[in-house]
């Protein structure tokens, strides 16, 4: 008998502006089930750091992470039996659960996404069924431009990607329910907003100062390092269009006039366009092993900040305030 697990289709791809897959994950369950948690995708819960082996990384800050557990979701981690013979065991996972995720390396994992056969990196994989006479499994996927959509994994990849040794994360697949019967409808605190976009700035206007903890001699020896840059050019350009549609949103609640978010909004557009230009400059050298130029790709990347750290000044400035 074929075990066909009904699988999610029409997840809403507000992802094309992210780049980590939990998030996606929360982020198209909840506009799924209430399309009022549309505007909590562009909120400012992200920052910027440098870490020692790597230029600069986008993430999301945990106050945005706490949201998803304190009030929607539970999501509670989980070991195998028998490791060796995991497969029988997730689909039975499948069949009684409708969101699971599987921690696997995206070095293995998804033929179109941006890591594959050139990034080892864990991933918590959102499976959402399987074909066994197709002998597939179904996830929920980016491709190399962060679109997302259910994609067939065949089994065999899934075999090799849970099995990485390189994997970080702990445990082996988690289990996604809801808090509550009832989810109560979204509405953006305005206060908060503000809050965390100054917390951004601060974030924006600090980032520089945490350069020296750079190892370039690293990051030169690592030529998968060329792959991850991209890739967070990517994150931050798709960031940016994200950026456009909450000043819309902004505006339409009556928070922002019309002239300043089109002003605001041409801005982003160019500051959108510094990044593709910035990425396509960084990949040029670094495939012509022109590293010498990686400095002055620098100075542009602090220029290009800097500009989002003024955009983002300009809008707490003209934001109609809550009394």
């Amino acid at each position: 008998m074929v075990m066909l697990m009904r699988y999610i289709k029409d997840l809403k791809p507000y992802n094309k502006f992210w780049g980590n897959c939990i998030v996606n994950m929360f982020l198209s369950i909840l506009t799924k089930v209430d399309s009022s948690y549309d505007p909590l995708a562009y909120l400012n819960y992200y920052e910027y750091t440098y870490y020692p082996d790597e230029i600069f990384h986008l993430d999301y800050t945990k106050e945005y992470y706490n949201f998803f557990g304190d009030n929607i979701f539970n999501y509670e981690t989980f070991y195998f039996k028998d490791k060796n013979n995991f497969l029988q065991e997730f689909k039975d996972i499948l069949m009684n659960n409708l969101y699971a995720t599987l921690n696997v390396d995206l070095y293995y994992w998804n033929s179109a996404g941006y890591y594959f056969n050139k990034i080892h990196t864990s991933h918590l994989a959102f499976v959402t069924g399987f074909d066994e006479e197709k002998d597939v499994f179904y996830a929920y996927e980016d491709d190399v431009n962060l679109s997302y959509e259910i994609r067939e994994i065949p089994t065999s990849e899934v075999i090799q990607a849970y099995n990485s040794p390189r994997k970080r994360f702990k445990g082996d697949y988690r289990i996604l329910s809801f808090k509550n019967d009832f989810i109560p409808p979204f509405e953006i605190d305005i206060k908060q907003f503000i809050k965390c976009t100054e917390q951004l700035i601060y974030n924006l206007d600090m980032l520089f100062d945490n350069r020296e903890v750079v190892d370039k001699k690293l990051i030169l020896e690592d030529s998968s390092k060329i792959y991850f840059y991209s890739n967070e050019f990517t994150k931050i350009s798709n960031r940016l269009k994200g950026n456009k549609l909450l000043l819309c949103a902004l505006k339409d609640k009556g928070l922002l006039d019309e002239h300043i978010t089109d002003e605001l909004n041409s801005a982003w557009e160019e500051n959108c366009t510094t990044w593709k230009n910035i990425q396509g400059v960084y990949l040029k050298h670094c495939l012509r092993n022109n590293f010498a130029e990686l400095d002055s790709i620098e100075d542009k990347i602090a220029d290009a900040f800097m500009s989002e750290k003024e955009i983002w000044e300009e809008v707490i400035e003209n934001l109609k305030k809550p009394d």
